[in-house]
């Protein structure tokens, strides 16, 4: 009896260390699943971040290209000539103030052209007929002054008696008037300046 006892004994010691066995196994491949679960989510995890890189490439070499920056106009040259003509369109149609804009650039860009003189004559003309006497007889003296020689000389003084007349300063309108008839005695604008003498009442002086 107690033989067989002793062989129950040895028995039972030896299913339990085999079961110490079996669990320590179990444990081992336990923990190298999990260590395999671990590396893979990590590949999947570097694989992910590498298509996105990619993708991200591939759009950046899709992308078009930054279109070049837009090219300037070309600077307006005009010439005097044409500068003029606009002018005086812009005069006849009554448009006074976009006349006096083209007419002073014109004057500003070309002061020693021939047809300076002329623009700046109907710079006054054109604040004459706006009624502007005041500025129309600092813009006919600047004629006077800057373009002695011009041809439009005579006219700018009769423009000048008649701004001083319209307001009221009959004596300055004489002495622009007389100036025509002494000095441009043969000019049309001084038959136009003995009338308008004639017409205030003062003699016309005698020509040079």
């Amino acid at each position: 009896m107690a033989a067989e006892l002793k062989a129950w004994d040895a028995q039972a010691a030896f299913l339990a260390g085999e079961a110490k066995t079996a669990g320590e196994e179990r444990a081992a491949l336990k923990a190298a699943i999990e260590q395999r679960e671990s590396e893979s989510r990590a590949l999947r995890s570097s694989i992910e971040e590498l298509g996105q890189r990619l993708a991200a490439a591939r759009a950046a070499a899709a992308a078009p290209a930054p279109a070049p920056p837009p090219t300037p106009p070309p600077v307006r040259e005009i010439s005097p000539e044409k500068l003029h003509a606009s002018a005086m369109g812009s005069f006849r149609a009554e448009e006074y103030g976009q006349a006096v804009l083209e007419f002073n650039e014109l004057v500003d860009k070309f002061p020693k052209h021939a047809l300076a003189s002329s623009a700046q004559y109907w710079i006054g003309e054109a604040y004459y007929r706006q009624r502007d006497f005041r500025q129309a007889q600092t813009e006919f003296q600047k004629l006077l002054d800057q373009y002695p020689e011009s041809a439009q000389v005579p006219d700018a003084l009769v423009k000048v008696g008649l701004s001083h007349r319209a307001l009221r300063e009959n004596t300055r309108a004489r002495e622009a008037w007389e100036r025509v008839v002494r000095e441009h005695p043969t000019s049309n604008a001084a038959v136009q300046a003995r009338s308008l003498l004639t017409a205030l009442g003062a003699p016309a002086p005698r020509a040079r």
